[in-house]
């Protein structure tokens, strides 16, 4: 895979005497949800750019930043409450600014988020734009516990582990600068050593793909429990079925107990 350049940003830069390298933009995303269903959609979005040299991945500078709110057609389901306390009321009448999030992506050579599947599900119908860019998954795509004794993968602990605060967690920017400090710390011990994002950018593109949609039984949001626990409706043929089971098991019963009589007699 060739190293993506932009016009804006991929041009060598130089410091003093130290030789010239050349950089690119990252788009850091992140998004809070009514849910994890096929179905949920995306309530708040955060994108934080920045400059990063080329192939380490150092950060060089902050660019921009946006958060943004939307209401969903979508019920915010409890679970999803309970994690990011996001309220409807909190979203309602409000949408995420088009022209600005539109303007950020198309800046952004590459996209990055912790568990990048789920952002682009999030994003993809409503954001068409990011099914054109390439994604890297910090999730899926960094060994943490290669160069961290940490236990898991998840973002909580990587920040707890190098200490980096996060006094918002899932607020959706907030969540894009902790990834960024994550990311951007080196895995050896020296500043010529790559950053974490270094070794994202090393795997090459994150696949995926645009999620179909389900289609909903009426306009109403289908309540979790049915969800979760849909009525069965047995097929035509299974209480035949079931009936001939029951019958041939009697039958076995029957003839254990004659022969148990039989002996008990004999």
């Amino acid at each position: 895979m060739e190293t993506p350049q932009s016009a804006e940003s991929s041009k060598p830069r130089s410091s003093g005497t130290k030789a010239p390298f050349e950089t690119a933009i990252l788009g850091i995303v992140d998004t809070e949800t009514t849910g994890l269903g096929p179905n949920d959609e995306p309530i708040s979005l955060g994108i934080a750019l920045f400059e990063v040299d080329l192939p380490k991945g150092g950060l060089v500078r902050e660019l921009d930043t946006y958060y943004g709110l939307r209401e969903p057609s979508v019920q915010i389901g409890a679970g999803a409450l309970a994690v990011h306390g996001i309220t409807a009321e909190q979203v309602a009448g409000k949408q995420f600014d088009g022209s600005r999030v539109t303007a950020l992506l198309e800046r952004a050579d590459i996209l990055i988020a912790h568990n990048a599947e789920f952002d682009f599900r999030m994003l993809a119908h409503i954001i068409p734009q990011v099914r054109s860019k390439p994604w890297r998954c910090s999730y899926r795509q960094i060994w943490w516990s290669d160069h961290l004794p940490v236990p898991n993968r998840k973002l909580d602990t990587i920040c707890e582990h190098l200490g980096i605060e996060r006094p918002n967690p899932h607020n959706a920017l907030d969540d894009c600068r902790a990834l960024a400090a994550a990311l951007f710390t080196r895995t050896g011990k020296t500043a010529r050593s790559r950053t974490f994002f270094g070794v994202a950018l090393s795997k090459g593109d994150f696949p995926l793909v645009v999620p179909a949609r389900q289609t909903a039984p009426d306009a109403s949001r289908v309540q979790a429990s049915e969800r979760e626990f849909p009525t069965y409706a047995p097929p035509p043929t299974s209480s035949i079925h079931d009936n001939l089971v029951r019958g041939f098991v009697y039958l076995l019963f029957i003839i254990f107990c004659l022969a148990v009589y039989n002996a008990v007699m004999n």
